[in-house]
């Protein structure tokens, strides 16, 4: 709403005022708010709250993004957790279980193959899983050492408990690891490597007679 004031002394006028009840000038036609300004300034209010609008449906859309999930985030990448447990003190000849748990946090993982490193000091009784049994497969030439076993499809959310059942077969401190793959070649050999700071667990352990 515009509002009216006096040419010569500026004083607020009521809207059916033909004259300054300050100063007594006499209005004029000039003093009178026209009927563009009006139409300009009701535009110019309409414009104001478009762009409020606007801005805070930005808000809305940037707030959704920021607070996405940690999965959504990695949904498309590969991306898991490792947790698991051995008795790190072991008798020659005596059964024991590595259990390890894989929380799957990104996409979908093909063929989740877990390697074993220092596999050496134990004899493997059999591996299960979510998937059942895991299918060892060839280790490469440049990690002879290291034992492959292959545990199937793993989706995105999921988890899959797995578990080495050994037996320790000589005294020592050996170290066991275990890295994490997402695929498999052709001719068997692991590929796609999972490079989280998660995907891979280590012990230090103690075999005696």
């Amino acid at each position: 709403m515009t509002t009216r004031r006096c040419r010569a002394c500026g004083a607020e006028l009521a809207k059916s005022a033909i004259r300054c009840s300050t100063c007594g000038t006499r209005l004029t036609e000039g003093d009178k708010p026209s009927g563009s300004s009006l139409q300009s300034t009701a535009q110019f209010s309409r414009l104001q709250v478009a762009g409020l609008a606007l801005t805070l449906v930005a808000l809305v859309i940037l707030r959704l993004f920021m607070t996405e999930p940690t999965t959504g985030r990695h949904r498309h990448t590969y991306n898991v957790a490792l947790s698991g447990n051995i008795n790190t003190h072991e008798i020659v000849g005596t059964p024991t279980a590595l259990k390890i748990t894989v929380s799957n946090n990104g996409k979908r993982i093909p063929h989740l193959v877990l390697v074993v490193a220092g596999m050496t000091s134990w004899q493997v009784l059999g591996t299960d899983s979510c998937n059942g049994p895991g299918k060892r497969l060839r280790a490469t030439v440049r990690n002879h050492s290291k034992t492959p076993y292959d545990f199937g499809q793993i989706g995105t959310g999921e988890q899959c408990h797995v578990s080495f059942n050994l037996v320790p077969r000589r005294v020592g401190r050996p170290a066991l690891g275990i890295n994490t793959y997402a695929n498999v070649r052709r001719d068997g050999t692991v590929k796609t490597p999972i490079q989280d700071a998660d995907a891979s667990l280590q012990w230090q352990l103690s075999i005696t007679q």
